[in-house]
């Protein structure tokens, strides 16, 4: 493990929210990332993400896709934790309450997990839900093009001083993204 500062760990976390919500579809609002601004729990950082909206018409299977990419952008952050401070996922989530208090509310709103009449089983089962969102989360950034943006974007913010907007790590997520694939398509000759 690379021994980062304070600052590019909360860079990494930040981008990796970003990362994986540009490349769900769900996107970045127009700041984007600022590390020197608290976020909901009071802890450094905050990322303009956005997650999709769950809407009466939706069927269940959409639902269950918009939560599960919902969780993984959301989980994104303290999975990045997780990788470069290799934490599981029990601590990143503990040391990361914000997010995890985040995700819980996401699955409470979007009301897949029925109210059960043993409130430890409905515990529980939002728990098996909560670990589905986080392995989507680790998988994608798992990916070497994910974690290749993830990268560019927390090298980014860090040069310009802790502010990134939302259209500039869209682009860049793009077109690090579309390098990679370009990359893996060309032919090595021998």
């Amino acid at each position: 493990m690379t021994t980062l500062t304070f600052r590019e760990i909360l860079a990494h976390h930040e981008a990796a929210h970003a990362v994986i919500g540009v490349r769900l579809g769900a996107g970045v609002d127009e700041e984007g990332i600022d590390l020197d601004q608290a976020g909901p729990s009071g802890a450094g950082g905050i990322i303009r993400g956005k997650l999709f909206k769950f809407h009466p018409v939706d069927t269940k299977t959409k639902k269950w896709r918009m939560l599960l990419d919902n969780l993984a952008i959301i989980l994104a952050g303290p999975a990045a934790n997780s990788k470069l401070q290799g934490w599981d996922m029990a601590e990143a989530l503990k040391r990361q309450y914000g997010d995890a208090g985040m995700a819980r509310n996401q699955i409470q709103v979007s009301k897949l997990v029925e109210a059960k009449s043993d409130d430890e089983a409905k515990i529980r089962e939002e728990d098996v839900v909560m670990e589905q969102g986080w392995l989507k989360a680790v998988r994608m950034l798992d990916d070497e093009a994910t974690w290749s943006a993830v990268e560019a974007v927390a090298k980014s913010v860090i040069a310009s001083g802790g502010k990134l907007p939302g259209p500039t790590i869209d682009a860049m997520v793009r077109k690090v993204m579309l390098g990679k694939a370009e990359k893996a398509q060309t032919p090595t000759s021998n």
